[in-house]
């Protein structure tokens, strides 16, 4: 809220989803505002190696927050509500990318 935000708000939409995909929940890392001096931080910088496509960060992060949330879907706190999706298009997404074991085994594991 401190930060005087350089850019548009398409810009900063743009930098919150990026961080929203790359962060491990509950917390968002912003790593450009964070330690910022000046109205503009580098980057980090990420190995090649370490690059992964669009899709695979997203089936990484939806199964993160799955196992976050105990496996659920719906109602406040589920993994729709955490990731501002309609449960009906978390649950299209989870079988595009093949996530059912996940989700089974978040829900195994939260039972215990």
């Amino acid at each position: 809220m401190d930060y005087p935000w350089p850019g548009n708000v398409r810009e900063l939409e743009h930098v919150i989803e990026r961080a929203a995909l790359l962060s491990e929940p509950p917390r968002l890392r912003i790593p450009q505002l964070e330690g910022a001096r000046g109205p503009r931080a580098e980057a980090p910088q990420v190995r090649a190696e370490e690059w992964v496509t669009l899709e695979e960060a997203e089936r990484r992060y939806v199964r993160a927050v799955l196992h976050h949330v105990g496996g659920r879907v719906n109602g406040a706190g589920g993994a729709a509500d955490v990731l501002g999706l309609k449960p009906s298009t978390l649950q299209f997404r989870i079988d595009k990318l093949g996530l059912r074991e996940e989700l089974s085994r978040a829900r195994r594991r939260a039972a215990r």
